[in-house]
């Protein structure tokens, strides 16, 4: 999948494929890298990046990359131990001034407001770093670059790039049409997440199996 395979598709659907176009080349991959940042707020999961990140001496607030969207985990520290999530309000409870603890780090906690940036514990005061996932906001393609997701969600970027175009083309089409694949284009996205119940979990979206004596909500007490 390139820009340039999304906007042959998108071209039929929107009745565009005979010279001269009514978009522009240029205008259409735009559409195309707006439709990838749309995809990217709804759907972060899908740009992660696995990396480093360095931290910042004597503070307890980091941040993320440039260009991240949200954190998603931190796994060790790089040449350190690793990293267990944890709570600021219960670590502020059992111990409320953690904030002037210094060393090595083995906690971290979300920013609640800001999904960039995570609380380090204690705080390090030498130079260091973390290794951990977060979600990247997708680079500007051009025409022949290979997309940042699999080809099985060229339909789906194509929704979007057509909802896009069909958003400015009153002249030859219904604002109805962009309503339509703009809604398909968040609905399939959204559904994704579904698909992670079977697939990403250990028992594959499986219900836990039924133990004999115990009461379900639906069947009441087996034997």
């Amino acid at each position: 999948m390139t820009p340039a395979t999304i906007i042959a598709e998108a071209r039929d659907l929107i009745q565009d494929s005979t010279t001269p176009n009514r978009y522009s080349d240029a205008l259409m991959l735009r559409f195309v890298n707006n439709a990838f940042s749309r995809a990217a707020v709804l759907r972060p999961d899908l740009f992660g990046v696995v990396g480093t990140i360095p931290l910042v001496p004597n503070q307890m607030l980091q941040s993320c990359p440039a260009g991240a969207i949200r954190l998603v985990e931190l796994f060790r520290v790089v040449a350190g131990g690793a990293l267990t999530e944890t709570s600021r309000v219960a670590l502020s409870r059992f111990r409320p001034h953690w904030m002037d603890d210094v060393g090595p780090p083995v906690n971290f906690m979300r920013h609640p407001r800001n999904p960039t940036k995570f609380f380090i514990y204690p705080v390090p005061v030498a130079l260091s770093s973390v290794e951990g996932e977060w979600a990247m906001s997708p680079a500007t393609l051009a025409m022949a670059d290979p997309a940042p997701l699999p080809d099985a969600y060229q339909p789906v970027i194509v929704d979007g790039v057509v909802a896009l175009a069909e958003i400015i083309d009153n002249e030859h089409v219904d604002n109805g049409r962009a309503k339509f694949f703009s809604e398909r284009f968040e609905q399939t996205l959204i559904a994704g997440l579904k698909v992670r119940e079977v697939s990403d979990t250990e028992d594959a979206g499986m219900e836990a199996p039924i133990q004999r004596g115990t009461k379900t909500a639906t069947k009441g007490y087996l034997p």
